[in-house]
């Protein structure tokens, strides 16, 4: 693959991370009761043990996130301008 090929890769992934990273930031803030409730009903866990899981995922995805894709496109189209 040439640089360009990974660089639009890189792209697309973080224009899809950013994507899923809104969308559970979003169901997180705005709809965290009905979650709650589901996966309460589904594997009976507390609401204190409930929002740890999903801060921890959020957390994790967005590390997981900038270390995969975002640092490495940013490096790409740092050593294209010198």
């Amino acid at each position: 693959m040439t640089k360009e090929e990974i660089k639009n890769v890189l792209r697309k992934s973080i224009i899809i991370g950013f994507g899923i990273l809104a969308y559970s930031s979003i169901m997180t803030i705005f709809f965290a009761d009905v979650t709650y409730d589901i996966h309460q009903m589904l594997f009976d866990i507390s609401r204190v043990q409930f929002n740890a899981i999903v801060y921890a995922f959020i957390g994790l995805f967005k590390l997981f996130w900038m270390v995969l894709f975002v640092i490495p496109y940013i490096a790409i189209l740092w050593s294209e301008k010198k």
